[in-house]
């Protein structure tokens, strides 16, 4: 059984200070129809996703702290994991005992791509640059030249 937003918002999310901004929201809406939980990170400065619980932590200070495009690269970001955990289940097994900080490399990337792919799809009006700004190199110059690819193979077909 699907819950309404609402439903959701109340028994899946923390009451944390969610963004009220339009485009932070459309992402809530892709966490809710993600079927996500949205919890309060206990890790300090961490944002992260665990696939067994099908919970994204989100570090509370950033949500009234960082600039938007922070908050939706990151979160965004988190959205890829869930996506790409969901068509890659061998990723379960690759991270199940890892530290979050020894995430392999192509399963980062991935998320970072397919919540690029996320953004665009919602609308999000967010240039790859500014997407780009807040990924620690070399990572962020890769995933900015993997979506300026992707970008101009659209444009020429």
């Amino acid at each position: 059984m699907h819950l309404s937003r609402e439903q959701w918002l109340i028994k899946f999310t923390d009451p944390l200070e969610w963004p009220q901004n339009q485009y932070f929201q459309l992402l809530m809406d892709k966490a809710w129809q993600l079927n996500v939980e949205l919890r309060s990170s206990k890790i300090h400065e961490l944002w992260y996703y665990r696939p067994e619980s099908r919970t994204i932590f989100v570090w509370e200070p950033d949500l009234t702290n960082e600039p938007l495009t922070y908050l939706v690269t990151i979160f965004a970001h988190e959205l890829g994991h869930v996506k790409d955990f969901d068509r890659n289940p061998e990723f379960i097994t690759r991270t199940r005992d890892l530290h979050y900080s020894d995430v392999p490399w192509d399963i980062e990337f991935s998320a970072f791509l397919t919540g690029y792919q996320i953004i665009q799809e919602a609308g999000i009006p967010l240039k790859p640059e500014a997407y780009a700004f807040f990924i620690s190199p070399p990572m962020q110059q890769q995933v900015l030249e993997a979506i300026l690819g992707k970008e101009e193979k659209a444009e020429s077909a």
